[in-house]
C-alpha cells in the first residue's frame, strides 16, 4: 500500500521552485505547536502515519485524483511550503485534489490531505487556498481523528492499540484494522468532528495566515462565498460535517477583534492562483 500511495502522489517537493516562498513573519504558530500533546511516542506516530495512509487509500478507492498535473503540483508546492512553517515537524505532509464537485477538504492522520475540485472552484485567490490548507494541517496537528478513535500503538483493545493489527498477517486482524479505517472514513465524510474542534482549527488557520503574511480575511470571504450559494447541492456535504458557516464567520470575527487585526492585511496572490487553477 505504501508503494501505491507514493505512486499516486509522486515525489514531494519542499519549498516553492520558481514561486514566492512562504516566509513566517511572527513565531506565534510555534507556540501552538509547542502546546500540542507530547505524550505520543515514536511508535504512536508510526501507527498514525500507517493508519492515515490506509485511510487515504480508502478515500482514493471512492474518489479518483483530479487529472490536472499543473494544479496538483501547485497544491503540493503550496501545501508543503505552509506545512514547513505550521505543521508537525515529525510528519511529511501530502496534498492532492480529488475529482468531485462536493465542496470540502479532508485531513487524514499522519498528514494525508485532500481538497475537492468543487472547493477549489469556489476560491478566488491563493490566500483562500492557504487558509483551507492551514485549516486541514491543524486538524492533523491537533489529532482530530486520532483522539476520538484512540489510534495509539498500544492499548487494551484494537481501537486503543493497533500496532499489533498493522503488523499482523492474520485475516482477523486486518479485518478489524479495516473496520477502524471505515469508522474514520465515516467520521470525515458523514459525521464530522466536534464543533469545538472545527472552530479551533479555524482559529489556528487565521493565526497561521497572519503569521505567513497572507490576507486572513480572504479565508472568511471563502466561507461567505460558500454560504452565498444556497442552491448549490454540493455545499450540503460541508454542512453535514461542519458547524454552520454563520457560526464560523462569527468566531473568526471575534478572533480578529481580539487580535486587533484589520481586513485587507497581507497578500492574496490572486493572479498566481488563477494561473494555476484557470483550467478547471
Amino acid at each position: 500500500m505504501r508503494k501505491i500511495f507514493i505512486l499516486l502522489f509522486g515525489l514531494i517537493i519542499v519549498g516553492f521552485t520558481g514561486q514566492e516562498a512562504v516566509v513566517a513573519q511572527e513565531p506565534d504558530f510555534r507556540l501552538r505547536l509547542h502546546q500540542l500533546d507530547n505524550d505520543y511516542t515514536q511508535e504512536d506516530i508510526e501507527v498514525e502515519i500507517e493508519f492515515g495512509r490506509n485511510l487515504a487509500a480508502r478515500i482514493l478507492s471512492t474518489y479518483k485524483l483530479l487529472d490536472n498535473k499543473g494544479l496538483q503540483n501547485y497544491i503540493t508546492l503550496l501545501g508543503n511550503g505552509i506545512a514547513t512553517q505550521v505543521g508537525r515537524p515529525e510528519l511529511q505532509y501530502y496534498f492532492a485534489v480529488i475529482d468531485t464537485d462536493d465542496i470540502n477538504a479532508y485531513a487524514c492522520p499522519g498528514g494525508y490531505i485532500f481538497f475537492t475540485k468543487g472547493a477549489i472552484k469556489v476560491m478566488e485567490n491563493e490566500a483562500q487556498l492557504a487558509g483551507v490548507i492551514a485549516h486541514e494541517i491543524w486538524h492533523v496537528n491537533f489529532r482530530h481523528v486520532v483522539k476520538p478513535l484512540k489510534i495509539r500503538a498500544k492499548g487494551d483493545s484494537l481501537t486503543s492499540g493497533i500496532a499489533a493489527a498493522i503488523g499482523s498477517g492474520t485475516a482477523t486482524a486486518r479485518v478489524l484494522f479495516n473496520q477502524l479505517t471505515e469508522k474514520a472514513y465515516q467520521l470525515l465524510f458523514e459525521e464530522g468532528i466536534s464543533r469545538e474542534a472545527e472552530l479551533a482549527t479555524d482559529t489556528a488557520a487565521v493565526e497561521s495566515l497572519v503569521t505567513l503574511g497572507y490576507d486572513w480575511s480572504s479565508y472568511r470571504d471563502y466561507l461567505r462565498a460558500i454560504e452565498s450559494k444556497p442552491e448549490n447541492k454540493y455545499r450540503k456535504v460541508l454542512s453535514k460535517t461542519h458547524p454552520s458557516i454563520t457560526l464560523r464567520v462569527e468566531s473568526i470575527n471575534n478572533l480578529a477583534q481580539s487580535l486587533n487585526i484589520s481586513d485587507e492585511l497581507g497578500k492574496k496572490n490572486a493572479n498566481r492562483y488563477k494561473s494555476n487553477t484557470g483550467s478547471l
